[in-house]
């Protein structure tokens, strides 16, 4: 029997991702984060590059635009999130780094993607230091795709030390080696965790990724049967690695403001399956349930600025 519920409607229907879009434009417009200037455009093309990877490797099967209105509209409700930060940018590079990471899932030459991706989270890491915690997600991932050799273990680690190797020969042509070796370190120091570095807003938006995210993985974990095993490989890797984030949050709350930034591109993907796969009542009540959260929460973060 076909689903005639309104989450249905909503996710399947076609005009889903536009009224997103134009949602998320009001968003920046209202909280004047359009003046910013490339945070807009870079979160216009991260939710661009959602659908293309859904489109390559297909982690929702019947609406590939659905991620993209998900990451649009987090992005754009969270109008404290409207401003220049690294996080935009090492979140391009974060995802991109899937892009080629996912190609690698028992590909018999895996060398290459292993390269490619690397090479984009070591830029990642350039921007965000602390994006270096995920090296190990992803030899473990590797390992699980079926893609981690000797060779292609040294082509990640060159991809990776290539990225750094352009960023130090850079910094010693123009005579700054010494900056950019403290901001790495600077960028990564860990300190004594404070739940006063971030704001309750934060916090509040923080728990409402958490929220929709706990939703996704608990469907997720008990219904992987219904997925073919290379979707269901991708979007566990994904959900590992921004377990990850989660905690690191927690444990470094002066860092969700960056966090904030790379969350959504995960959560959007995760959410995205859970809306369209999920049936029953629990399902539609969810739905509406977050909708309902994110419309005040955005109310809220415009009350804040204003």
């Amino acid at each position: 029997m076909q689903d005639r519920s309104l989450k249905s409607r909503i996710t399947a229907g076609r005009f889903t991702l536009p009224i997103a879009f134009l949602l998320a434009m009001a968003g920046w417009v209202l909280s004047d984060g359009w003046e910013a200037g490339w945070p807009l455009p870079v979160s216009l093309l991260t939710a661009y590059l959602l659908v293309l990877l859904n489109n390559f490797y297909s982690l929702i099967r019947v609406r590939a635009s659905l991620q993209s209105s998900c990451y649009l509209l987090l992005t754009g409700c969270c109008t404290l999130l409207h401003h220049p930060s690294s996080g935009w940018l090492a979140g391009l590079a974060f995802l991109l780094s899937f892009f080629f990471f996912f190609h690698s899932y028992r590909n018999p030459e895996p060398q290459a993607a292993l390269f490619h991706s690397f090479l984009m989270l070591g830029i990642g890491i350039l921007l965000w230091p602390p994006l270096a915690l995920l090296l190990p997600c992803y030899w473990i991932g590797a390992w699980l795709f079926s893609a981690l050799q000797v060779r292609s273990f040294a082509a990640s680690r060159t991809g990776l030390l290539m990225a750094f190797g352009c960023y130090f020969s850079y910094a010693y042509y123009m005579g700054i080696l010494p900056d950019a070796c403290r901001r790495l370190e600077e960028g990564f120091r860990f300190t004594w965790p404070s739940w006063s570095d971030a704001t309750p807003w934060q916090w509040s938006f923080l728990g409402y990724l958490l929220l929709l995210f706990l939703l996704a993985a608990i469907r997720l974990s008990t219904h992987s049967y219904d997925e073919k095993l290379s979707t269901r490989s991708r979007l566990h890797f994904l959900m590992f690695v921004h377990l990850l984030l989660f905690v690191l949050a927690a444990l470094q709350p002066a860092w969700i403001d960056t966090l904030l930034c790379l969350l959504p591109i995960g959560v959007s993907i995760l959410a995205g399956h859970y809306f369209i796969l999920a049936r029953g009542r629990v399902a539609n009540v969810c739905f509406l349930v977050a909708l309902l959260l994110l419309l005040c929460l955005f109310i809220a973060n415009l009350w804040i600025l204003g």
